[in-house]
C-alpha cells in the first residue's frame, strides 16, 4: 500500500500595532506557521516577507501540525505616511524529500492615521499708516503642521489683496515657506482709521484641499493734524534801545514755537517778551511746528541808538 504524502505549510500573519502616525514608528509582524500536511517538513523554515526580507523561523523540522511563531520588525517612513498605508505579503518554505514546499502567501495592511494641516502667521510692515497710497507689505509664514506631505501649489487668500501664489512645489512636515504682497492704503482706509484683513492657506493631499487656519492681521491709521501756519505780531517794531517788544502768536496749528530774536538769543514760549539792548535791525523768525511739520515766519525790529540829552 503507498501513503498518500500531503506536505503543506500554512502561514498566518498579525501586524501590531494596526495603525501609525509618525515617521520612525515601529511596526511588529508576526509569523505564525504551521505544518497543514500529513509529512514531516524539514527545516529551515523561512519566511519570506516583501517589507522586511527573509527571516529564518526555525533550523529544525515542524512535524504534521506543529507550529512555529516567527517575528519581524519594520519601521514607517514618510512615503508610508503619504500613502496612507501599509500592505505586506509572506510566505513560509521549507522542504520534502529534497522538493522546496511553499505556503500560502499571507498578507496584512497597516493604515497611517494621517494628520494633514497647514498653519499661517501674518504679519503686516508698517503697523501703521497716515497717507493715500502708502504701501503696507504683508508677509505670510506658512507651515506644514501635518505629518504628511502637502502637495502644492501652495496659494494663500487674502480678503483684501486677493489669491497669493507661493509654490508649485510640496511641503514636507515641519517644513515652512514665506509669502509677500503689498496693499495700498485708500482715503477710505484713512476715513475709517484701520484696515483689517484675514488670510488662509491651502495645499493638497491627494485630491482633497487642506486648508489651514485664518490669520488676521491689523494696521491702524495716524490720523495727522492739518499743517502749522507761522504768524505773530509785535507790540513795537521800531525804537531807541533798549527797546522792549511784546510778541504775540498768531500761528494756526502749532504745537511747538521756537523763536530766534536775531541777536543770538531764543525762546520756546508762545508769546514772549524780549528786550533788544543795542542799536541794530534784527530779523525775528518764528518756526512753528506739529505731528505735520513746520512753518516759519520772519519780521524785523528795527533799534536805534538811545538819543542823547541835550545840554543846557
Amino acid at each position: 500500500m503507498t501513503a498518500i504524502q500531503s506536505p503543506a505549510l500554512i502561514t498566518v500573519k498579525v501586524a501590531a500595532p494596526t495603525t501609525y502616525s509618525t515617521v520612525g514608528q515601529n511596526i511588529t509582524y508576526t509569523y505564525n506557521v504551521t505544518n497543514s500536511g500529513n509529512v514531516g517538513i524539514a527545516g529551515p523554515i523561512n519566511v519570506t516577507d516583501n517589507t522586511t526580507g527573509t527571516k529564518v523561523v526555525t533550523s529544525g523540522n515542524l512535524n504534521p501540525g506543529q507550529s512555529v511563531i516567527g517575528t519581524a520588525n519594520y519601521i514607517i517612513t514618510q512615503a508610508d505616511l503619504n500613502n496612507g498605508s501599509v500592505t505586506n505579503a509572506a510566505f513560509a518554505t521549507g522542504t520534502f524529500n529534497g522538493t522546496q514546499v511553499t505556503s500560502n502567501t499571507a498578507s496584512t495592511t497597516v493604515t497611517a492615521a494621517q494628520g494633514p494641516a497647514l498653519t499661517i502667521l501674518k504679519s503686516a510692515s508698517p503697523t501703521t499708516y497716515s497717507a493715500v497710497g502708502q504701501n503696507i507689505t504683508y508677509n505670510y509664514n506658512v507651515t506644514n503642521s501635518g505629518n504628511v506631505v502637502i502637495l502644492g501649489p501652495i496659494n494663500v487668500t487674502d480678503n483684501r489683496t486677493g489669491t497669493i501664489h507661493i509654490s508649485n512645489n510640496s511641503l514636507a512636515p515641519g517644513q515652512s515657506i514665506i509669502g509677500t504682497t503689498n496693499y495700498t492704503i485708500t482715503q477710505t482706509d484713512i476715513n475709517n482709521g484701520s484696515v483689517t484683513n484675514a488670510a488662509f492657506v491651502t495645499g493638497k493631499l491627494g485630491s482633497n484641499t487642506i486648508t489651514s487656519n485664518n490669520v488676521a492681521a491689523t494696521v491702524t491709521a495716524v490720523i495727522l493734524p492739518l499743517a502749522p501756519v507761522a504768524n505773530f505780531s509785535a507790540n513795537v517794531t521800531s525804537g531807541c534801545a533798549p527797546l522792549t517788544v511784546q510778541f504775540t502768536d498768531l500761528s494756526t496749528n502749532a504745537t511747538g514755537w521756537n523763536w530766534n530774536f536775531g541777536d543770538g538769543t531764543n525762546s520756546t514760549l508762545q508769546n514772549p517778551m524780549h528786550t533788544y539792548s543795542t542799536a541794530g535791525n534784527y530779523t525775528v523768525n518764528l518756526t512753528v511746528s506739529n505731528a505735520n511739520g513746520t512753518n516759519s515766519k520772519l519780521a524785523t525790529i528795527n533799534v536805534s541808538s538811545p538819543r542823547r540829552k541835550s545840554s543846557k
